[in-house]
């Protein structure tokens, strides 16, 4: 959460918008992770897990974004960033479903 809201001093030069893969690939392995520890830890049923964990990695994206938006001088929030957030989940949850059938029907 630090790094999201920290300004980065990078000599780096990224092409325009490549953070949208960043931030897409941070959010296939947050949902991921979310997924692992609620449906080991907690034993909720496996949909109700997809729901948790989708639900809670997309609004901790939205809030990081507000956050930068409204709190911080040097970061803007992004809408762009939202959607690409919002792939890499829908991706982990893809991902998931399918190793998941595939191990049930194995």
């Amino acid at each position: 959460m630090y790094l999201s809201l920290d300004t980065l001093k990078t000599s780096m030069k990224l092409p325009s918008q490549s953070d949208k893969l960043f931030h897409a690939l941070a959010y296939f392995i947050f949902t991921f992770f979310w997924w692992v520890t609620i449906y080991s830890f907690l034993k909720v049923s496996f949909k109700k897990t997809i729901i948790i964990a989708s639900f809670w990695s997309l609004l901790f994206g939205i809030l990081i974004e507000f956050l930068q938006h409204f709190l911080t001088a040097n970061r803007q929030g992004d809408i762009l960033d939202i959607l690409a957030n919002a792939l890499g989940t829908l991706f982990a949850i893809l991902i998931i479903n399918i190793f998941i059938l595939k191990t049930v029907k194995s």
